[in-house]
């Protein structure tokens, strides 16, 4: 009986052990669960760390670290950044001076990445457009400069000379190398002596096809430096964007902004260059990117009609137009960055008794190439003249949203959308100029709408109003009415789901201008286009047509 008890005394302290054992294994294990699980996310955020560390640029080697934005520096070791050295035609510039930083890991290197080649030989440079990161202005020679990296040397031996008895490789690489002109023995440049790389600096128009010249003056690439990069240089800060072209037409500002300012906006939105902070392009937007517009003059021959034909007689206009104009496409509104030629840029330190450094200003990014940009494009060319039946702009009507929005963050107007069209009264705009007799349209707009409280008259005189001014008024209407050489330089800042009504001449229905305009107008997605044709401005019949078109779209 004794034995008995004892056994089982015995067996209930080894299931008492067994018991505990497995309690002290599964605490074991799960503490070891615990760790492992610790482990594993502590190494996941310092691999996301990495990453991000990697991909926003934050290397205290990077020879722009010190330009990057405020917000970034905490991240950094060495967080006081450099002071400005001067300014490059009202631009801060920041000497670099990469011989005194041995833990620099390599020079900066051009490096290149173009769209756009149609492979039609002679022709494509009026197609292409061309991204460069590291781009230089040398204030000495006056031209543009972009640093070849070794291996496109490389790769340029492999594409133009023969290997052991064979042809060269059947490989286009123009999108993304650099090509070194002293190569003369290579087939890649063309026979006026320019590269294969060529871009148009201003958006092409037919009459300019083809030139009487060897050489097109829009034709233009940068000097190809086949040496060691610079290790000292006066660097912009990196939102700053080296943006040459050449203006067509910017006398007149209604050209000016849709040959000049709209494709140098495509230009950089094509190469994500003009980002927003935010994913909404509905709302309020942050532009980053600011683009530093440098003009480039033709040295030898000038494009008929163009701001620097001498024989035209513009040029002092087109230079009083675009600074009137230039705070629409983001240029500086310091009054010492006007948009100069590439003959006037100016390099100032602030310590005027030391000389420069260098003779070198380079930017983080370029870019250049407008041939196809504007609004009315080079895709329906046929035998030198463009085809006005087929459209330039269907599908743009996004991009054109983009661009409102863009010049309206740039003016510091709020982007107020359609809750403007929404609000009480209506606001109805009359566009006037000195050289459209509209009085007796204005008049009897005035006269059926002056005492409805939902209705607001304005009246804008483009003569006399600012432009600020001008475009505040058409951002908050809901109705512009206007004929077509103003509609198409003010139509684009009307909210979503206003109106335009285009008081148009019935007798040049056919003029090609016109065509150009209209087709730019209809395709301004946001609003809703109407024509009215018109034969005679004192006729009151058809100024009463109009004020009853008016009545129905207030209404509606």
């Amino acid at each position: 009986m004794s034995s008995l008890r004892s056994m089982k005394g015995i067996n209930a302290r080894n299931d008492a052990n067994r018991e505990q054992f497995g309690r002290h294994r599964q605490f074991s294990m799960s503490r070891a669960f615990v760790k492992g699980v610790v482990g594993f996310f502590t190494l996941q955020f310092a691999w996301i760390l990495w990453g991000f560390t990697t991909l926003t640029g934050l290397d205290d080697n990077d020879p722009f670290w010190t330009l990057s934005e405020p917000h970034l520096q905490p991240f950094r070791s060495t967080p006081t950044p450099l002071q400005p050295s001067g300014h490059f035609n009202g631009y801060a510039v920041f000497f670099h001076d990469l011989t005194k930083n041995t833990s620099y890991h390599s020079r900066p290197y051009t490096s290149l990445h173009c769209v756009g080649e149609n492979y039609q030989g002679g022709d494509a440079w009026m197609q292409r457009s061309c991204h460069f990161r590291f781009l230089c202005f040398n204030v000495s020679s006056r031209e543009f400069e972009v640093y070849l990296r070794p291996v496109d040397n490389s790769l340029q031996e492999m594409v133009t000379l023969p290997k052991d008895n064979h042809h060269p490789l059947l490989m286009d690489m123009t999108s993304s190398v650099l090509h070194d002109p002293s190569t003369t023995a290579s087939p890649i440049f063309l026979e006026d002596g320019t590269s294969v790389n060529s871009v148009s600096l201003g958006g092409i128009r037919p009459e300019w096809i083809p030139f009487s010249s060897d050489k097109h003056p829009l034709k233009w690439f940068p000097r190809v430096v086949n040496s060691v990069p610079p290790d000292k240089y006066y660097a912009l800060e990196e939102h700053v964007i080296f943006t040459p072209f050449q203006s067509t037409g910017a006398w007149d500002p209604s050209r000016l902004l849709w040959d000049d300012f709209f494709p140098i906006f495509n230009l950089l939105h094509m190469f994500q260059l003009a980002e927003v902070n935010g994913d909404d392009l509905y709302r309020e937007p942050r532009y980053k990117q600011q683009p530093l517009l440098m003009r480039m003059v033709s040295e030898e021959s000038a494009l008929p009609g163009a701001c620097d034909d001498e024989n035209f007689g513009k040029n002092q206009q087109c230079v009083e137009t675009m600074n009137i104009f230039r705070q629409l496409i983001g240029h500086s509104k310091n009054e010492l960055s006007h948009i100069s030629t590439q003959l006037e840029a100016t390099l100032r330190l602030f310590d005027e008794e030391v000389a420069p450094e260098s003779n070198l200003v380079c930017a983080k990014d370029g870019v250049a190439g407008m041939g196809p940009l504007t609004s009315r494009g080079v895709r329906n060319l046929v035998q030198g003249r463009q085809t006005t039946k087929s459209g330039n702009n269907l599908g743009r009507g996004g991009l054109f949203w983009r661009f409102r929005n863009y010049c309206l963050y740039n003016m510091g107007i709020s982007n107020r959308e359609a809750e403007a069209v929404q609000t009480k009264p209506s606001i109805i705009t009359m566009i006037r100029t000195s050289e459209s007799n509209v009085d007796k349209y204005v008049n009897a707009v005035k006269a059926r709408f002056s005492t409805n409280r939902m209705v607001q008259i304005e009246n804008v005189d483009t003569d006399q109003a600012s432009i600020s001014d001008m475009i505040n008024t058409v951002s908050r209407t809901r109705i512009l009415v206007s004929t077509m050489s103003e509609a198409t330089l003010l139509a684009l800042f009307l909210p979503k789901g206003a109106h335009i009504v285009i008081l148009r001449s019935s007798n040049n229905n056919d003029d090609d201008e016109n065509v150009v305009k209209e087709d730019l107008l209809m395709n301004l997605s946001h609003l809703v286009f109407h024509r009215l044709s018109i034969k005679d401005v004192d006729n009151a019949a058809e100024a009463a047509y109009l004020v009853d078109v008016l009545d129905r779209l207030i209404n509606r």
